[in-house]
């Protein structure tokens, strides 16, 4: 996940002329961000309960995570619904 924040950011200055593609690849990048950290949370979590024999809860870390990433998914399609400016220069 940190590699793909870098591709992002890495590609985000060949990008700025095509925004729409940018906040496409953001809220790609804000889902993925959501759903494979809790996924991968919620998958081992039986483990370590059967390992330390006491159920493992929730954290706020996982809420976190979810809630600001979902945030981040928010404004990128936000930003792909509003309409396009147009260009003012010939």
């Amino acid at each position: 996940m940190i590699g793909l924040v870098f591709l992002a950011a890495a590609l985000a200055p060949l990008l700025q002329q095509r925004q729409r593609l940018l906040w496409a690849l953001l809220g790609l990048v804000a889902l993925a961000g959501a759903l494979l950290p809790t996924w991968v949370y919620l998958a081992v979590r039986p483990a370590f309960s059967a390992l330390l024999q006491e159920q493992v809860g929730i954290g706020p870390g996982v809420w976190l995570n979810l809630a600001g990433q979902l945030l981040a998914l928010r404004v990128a399609v936000w930003q792909l619904l509003r309409p396009v400016a147009e260009d003012p220069s010939p």
